[in-house]
């Protein structure tokens, strides 16, 4: 459990630092009503499977973590707000691939958008896939 939580702490320090000072960063998932939430970014942690190692010292293990971007856009602009935040996370995980923990390697390895179907609003999830050690 320290694993996921650090790296969940780690992810949501690298991202809060990278992203524009606009988007607000969270690790739970909080109303989209208000205008003034967007574009906001939801910080997840989501399945993990631990391997014991071979040695029987510790384990290995993946764990997804899933990145949710909301942002609101005007008159067809919402791509514009949310495609460079996915791109701007996207380039922090390729950067701090190690999120500075026991991860030995970090990536995005899905990007979903809602493809304009919730107009005036723009939704993406990312998955972040990362290896580590314990």
């Amino acid at each position: 459990m320290a694993s996921r939580v650090n790296i969940l702490s780690q992810l949501t320090s690298i991202i809060t630092a990278g992203v524009p000072q606009a988007a607000k960063v969270k690790n739970t998932q909080t109303d989209f009503a208000s205008e003034s939430a967007y574009p906001v970014i939801y910080i997840l942690a989501g399945p993990e499977e631990r391997i014991p190692r071979d040695t029987g010292n510790g384990t290995r293990g993946n764990l997804d973590m899933i990145v949710r971007v909301a942002a609101k856009g005007h008159s067809g602009s919402e791509d514009d707000v949310i495609n460079p935040l996915i791109e701007t996370i996207t380039d922090l995980i390729l950067a701090n691939s190690t999120l500075n923990t026991t991860v030995l390697d970090a990536y995005v390895s899905n990007i979903e958008t809602d493809q304009g179907t919730l107009y005036p609003f723009a939704l993406a999830e990312l998955t972040i896939t990362t290896f580590y050690t314990e």
